[in-house]
């Protein structure tokens, strides 16, 4: 499968892209890509999982010079009035968004969408309104599992869970087990389990002091720059106050994380937040009940972060830009044939970092 998978990045797309059938087999239907922020040159890379939703900035403005030549991208504001029925939409729409609202949107993203004369919708977390430095939780947790003499194991105790890491291929399995366990608990449970992990693993998952390479990867915008992001002429969306998968949590603590930062934001820029993205955005993290909720509380869309036709506003699809993703590439999913391909089995896609 992965030689097939080969054959079709390094030959078919390329050649596909080059005739111009990518182009011509694009629907009518707006297309939404979701980046996850620029991996900064000077930070030196810990693991593909943890770093491969990251793009180079040099890819990034290849990307956004491409895309702005051949297809039709529009405004966030566009989109929404699309949403409620009011504005059509040009043929071969692309909307840009961002999940997370890490430091590098504001460092490198910015300064490139506004010399493209571009406009992109940032989905930002709880972690962004606090006053001092901070990450995002589960990128934390899982440099606390990168960091441990392996093979490693640990049980943690209210509610019971076996932590166990062979090798460092199990990494990344283990890291969304833990996470679905964090996720089933109340934000004062989530920080006690918190500093249980931190304790065993010999890591501060509450203070985790980064080196300057790795504070240039990891830490997320604050209040001021997401000001900044504001008067750069971008969007804001809602991406919930802790990033956990809101389907493991129960109905009540899922509805409060969507309506707590969804208020946040707004009251943060004035400005009424009429878009929601899932965190990780995948079917084992959010569904029917998500999808309810985002609705009542009132946006006007949701995103998920897997791709397929858009066929209900509040689990609108979303095309994952990858590192390893290549202009060939990136038309193959624009053009839907990518997505064909790879569900043809009965296979579904999606990623663990969104």
């Amino acid at each position: 499968m992965r030689l097939v998978s080969q054959l079709l990045k390094r030959v078919i797309y390329p050649v596909l892209s080059r005739s111009g059938y990518l182009r011509r087999r694009c629907t009518l239907a707006p297309v939404v890509l979701t980046y996850h922020g620029i991996l900064p040159e000077s930070y030196p890379g810990i693991d593909p999982n943890l770093d491969g939703n990251l793009v180079s900035l040099s890819a990034f403005r290849q990307q956004l010079r491409f895309l702005k030549t051949h297809y039709n991208v529009i405004a966030p504001r566009e989109f929404a009035a699309w949403c409620e029925g009011k504005d059509p939409l040009p043929e071969r729409s692309v909307l840009l968004t961002c999940d997370d609202g890490l430091r590098s949107c504001i460092d490198y993203m910015i300064p490139a969408l506004r010399e493209e004369k571009l406009t992109c919708l940032f989905f930002i977390t709880g972690a962004s309104l606090q006053s001092a430095p901070a990450m995002l939780w589960h990128e934390q947790l899982y440099l606390a599992l990168a960091t441990i003499p392996l093979p490693f194991r640990a049980c943690l105790d209210k509610p019971p869970f076996q932590l166990s890491v062979q090798n460092g291929r199990e990494l990344s399995r283990v890291h969304w087990e833990l996470l679905l366990y964090i996720s089933q608990s109340s934000e004062k449970t989530r920080r006690s389990v918190n500093r249980e992990i931190g304790g065993q693993l010999k890591f501060d998952l509450e203070e985790a002091v980064c080196s300057a390479q790795h504070r240039a990867r990891f830490l997320v915008m604050n209040e001021a720059e997401l000001s900044e992001l504001v008067r750069a002429g971008m969007e804001i969306g809602a991406h919930t106050t802790s990033h956990l998968a809101l389907s493991h949590m129960p109905a009540q603590l899922a509805a409060h994380e969507i309506a707590e930062n969804r208020a946040a934001l707004q009251r943060l820029t004035g400005q009424q937040i009429w878009a929601l993205a899932y965190p990780f955005g995948t079917p084992a993290s959010a569904g029917s009940r998500e999808y309810q909720i985002a609705e009542a509380v009132g946006f006007t869309c949701a995103f998920t972060n897997c791709e397929g036709s858009a066929a209900y506003k509040f689990a609108l699809p979303r095309i994952h830009i990858t590192r390893e993703m290549d202009l060939s590439e990136l038309e193959a999913h624009l053009s839907g044939l990518h997505y064909s391909l790879q569900n043809f089995p009965g296979r579904r896609v999606g990623g663990l970092w969104n």
